[in-house]
Formats: structure tokens, C-alpha cells, sequence
């Protein structure tokens, strides 16, 4: 299973890392700092899914979601709280969100749901 995690946090990143692997032990991870690397690597090859961050520096998550949400399951990990940004990702198709800071046990939750839906 390919995964791709984008945040702007090598902290969180990590995290995401971690708890993705402890769920899928096999599964093939690449990270990105920012949106236009999702999208680089989402070029090369459409992940299984995707855990995304909205506020980032460059292409936000949203642009992200603007461009392969419908082709990529996308769980966002976000601390924003704009209802703005969080009700247009829903538009795109986005149904799982967590909220930072977060629980290990969110994040399994929501990729689990996510994946069930895909």
C-alpha cells in the first residue's frame, strides 16, 4: 500500500509515519513538506491514500485536494479551525478529518474509515 503524508512539521510527519505503519506494517510511505511535492508525487503515482494537512506553505492542502481529491482517499490532519477551509475539502469529496493535536488512535480511526470507503 502506497501512502503519502504531507505536513509542513517534521514532527508530525513523524507521528503520521509511525501510526500509519503500526496500522500497516508493509505499507510504502513518502513525505512532502508542502503541496506542489504531493502533487509531484502524485504524478509519478496516485498513492492508496493520502494524509494531508491543509495549511502548508506554497500549495496548500486544499489545493491539493483541489486537484486529486475523487482520485486519492484523503484523510486531512489539520490544527486549523477555519470552517471556511473545512467545509471547501468537504465539497471536494473530503470526509475525514482529525483535528491537532490528536490521538494515535484518531488517525487509525480515520484511515481505517477511509479505507473502508475507497
Amino acid at each position: 500500500m502506497n501512502v503519502i503524508i504531507a505536513d509542513d512539521s517534521a514532527f508530525i510527519r513523524d507521528i503520521l509515519r509511525e501510526t500509519v505503519l503500526s496500522l500497516l506494517p508493509d505499507a510504502h510511505i513518502t513525505e512532502a513538506e508542502d503541496g506542489e511535492q504531493v502533487l509531484q508525487l502524485c504524478a509519478e503515482n496516485l498513492p492508496d491514500f493520502a494524509l494531508l494537512d491543509l495549511v502548508m506553505p506554497g500549495k496548500t492542502g486544499l489545493d491539493v485536494i483541489e486537484e486529486i481529491g475523487g482520485k486519492v482517499p484523503i484523510v486531512v490532519v489539520t490544527a486549523t479551525d477555519q470552517t471556511q477551509l473545512i467545509e471547501q475539502a468537504k465539497k471536494h469529496g473530503v470526509q475525514h478529518f482529525v483535528f491537532k493535536p490528536f490521538e494515535e488512535e484518531q488517525v487509525v480511526q480515520a484511515i481505517q474509515q477511509c479505507l473502508s470507503q475507497s
